[in-house]
């Protein structure tokens, strides 16, 4: 790594530290019975508030960031099935410059037609009403992408659109992504695709007909299971975060979460609430940010 990686490393881990530090002292308040939210820090929304750096997931995190700020046409991640993949791209929605980025959020489906992709792409920036009053064929949708895309660059802004369950999209679809990529002027691409997705995002790319579309990314980054040792400081940092004392839950159950999760966020987060509910849940009724239960 050099040393301008390192350093934007170490602001991003920074950054994180900063906030952590921020909810200790909401912990402390919550501790001498001031605080004025709670929440489930195990619940199965991708939460923002709720995110573990830890060892991989920051670094996956500022690679993807940096996918977009540089004007890389593709990036993608893979992970089993609860590694955290929808989380980061949560983290992203949050904390992409809106000054510079524009976003389009796309959650892929199964058999999702080319043409029905691009309205998604277009949905989410806003093409709701042109899109419903008139039928387009997929070229069609594509020369308005196309057509958005130069006007955000004469602003000075790109398009990234991030593609959730891409392992789902079918083989049009991703062809059409690989369209997308395409799009640029003699300066710059136009538009970022980042796709997340489990393991056979990855086998489906090595088969010969998308040889092309695998050709152009220029990150692929994959989360593996957390260690024991992470475990055990996700599950305290979702604690602190949604503003728990750290021994809410005993140092046996730690061990027994760590053990049979095999360090998959969404099964830590399942073991970690079925022993928190028990534990904490029927005497405390959970608020959220609106002051409802």
């Amino acid at each position: 790594m050099n040393a301008v990686a390192q350093q934007k490393l170490e602001k991003l881990f920074s950054f994180f530290l900063t906030r952590n530090q921020e909810q200790e002292r909401d912990r402390l308040a919550f501790e001498n019975g001031d605080a004025q939210v709670i929440k489930n820090p195990f619940h199965e929304l991708c939460d923002p508030e709720l995110f573990y750096a830890g060892s991989q997931h920051a670094r996956i995190f500022e690679s993807l960031r940096q996918c977009c700020l540089a004007g890389l046409s593709l990036g993608s991640v893979t992970g089993e099935v609860g590694s955290g993949k929808s989380m980061l791209c949560q983290m992203l929605r949050c904390h992409l410059d809106p000054g510079r980025i524009t976003q389009s959020y796309v959650l892929g489906l199964s058999r999702m037609s080319p043409a029905a992709f691009l309205k998604a792409v277009l949905h989410g920036v806003g093409y709701r009403i042109q899109i419903v009053e008139k039928r387009y064929a997929a070229s069609d949708l594509f020369h308005l992408l196309g057509e958005y895309c130069r006007q955000l660059q004469a602003s000075e802004q790109r398009l990234v659109i991030l593609i959730d369950e891409a392992h789902l999209l079918s083989a049009e679809a991703l062809k059409v992504v690989k369209s997308i990529s395409c799009l640029e002027n003699p300066q710059d691409k136009l538009a970022s695709c980042l796709l997340f997705g489990e393991p056979n995002l990855n086998e489906r790319l090595e088969h010969e007909v998308f040889a092309s579309l695998k050709s152009r990314f220029y990150v692929r980054e994959h989360i593996d299971p957390l260690s024991m040792e992470e475990t055990r400081a996700y599950i305290t940092h979702r604690l602190h975060a949604a503003g728990y004392p750290s021994n809410t839950l005993m140092e046996s159950e730690l061990q027994m979460i760590a053990e049979e999760s095999c360090g998959n966020c969404r099964d830590i987060n399942k073991l970690a609430y079925e022993r928190f509910r028990l534990r904490y849940a029927p005497h405390q009724p959970f608020i959220n940010r609106d002051g409802l239960e």
